[in-house]
């Protein structure tokens, strides 16, 4: 080895001592200032402080449906295989109102709302060499699980019907009664 290879080994074992020293004042400062500004780590709750969530008023219930959704590539088909009704909150997609399909609640007072089409929003990983780690795939079947609010404004709809159409062709994909 020469003497240029020996200075130029020396002087990287130098810097990444440096390196290394800085880096242990730096981690030692924020120790030092986090002890200074008493920062409040999260703590847990033992099993006898634990409070339960809070839980709906009366007459707010949801309809639990497991479906079944099939596809052909133009036309989406839906089988309720069961039904649940369960006091709970309405899910995030009736505010949120956006999507392919249009849930309808007939009954006392009707409600209407949009979510997603289920079928078009399903991901899967993609291979180490793509760009995107995941990408969106339709299928043709899926067990589809819907959750329909029978209230709305913290009243109860009287909800003897609900519907799944799709926006864009007016097909009815999901109809059935509400058995309460």
């Amino acid at each position: 080895m020469s003497a240029r290879e020996s200075r130029s080994r020396a002087t990287r074992r130098a810097g990444v001592g440096a390196a290394a020293v800085a880096c242990m004042v730096l981690v030692g400062t924020m120790v030092v200032a986090a002890q200074d500004l008493e920062l409040d780590l999260p703590g847990f709750l033992s099993a006898e402080e634990q409070q339960p969530v809070f839980t709906p008023e009366a007459g707010q219930e949801v309809v639990v449906l497991q479906v079944d959704l099939e596809s052909d590539g133009q036309r989406v088909s839906a089988e309720v295989r069961s039904q649940e009704v369960i006091t709970s909150f309405a899910p995030k997609s009736v505010a949120r109102s956006a999507g392919e399909w249009e849930v309808r609640i007939s009954g006392e007072r009707e409600l209407t709302y949009q979510i997603p089409n289920p079928l078009l929003d399903i991901e899967v990983e993609n291979p180490d060499d793509r760009d995107s780690p995941f990408e969106m795939v339709p299928t043709d079947g899926y067990e589809w699980t819907l959750i329909v609010p029978l209230y709305h404004e913290g009243e109860p709809l009287g909800a003897t019907a609900i519907q799944v159409v799709d926006i864009e062709t007016g097909e009815t994909i999901l109809e059935t009664d509400v058995r309460q």
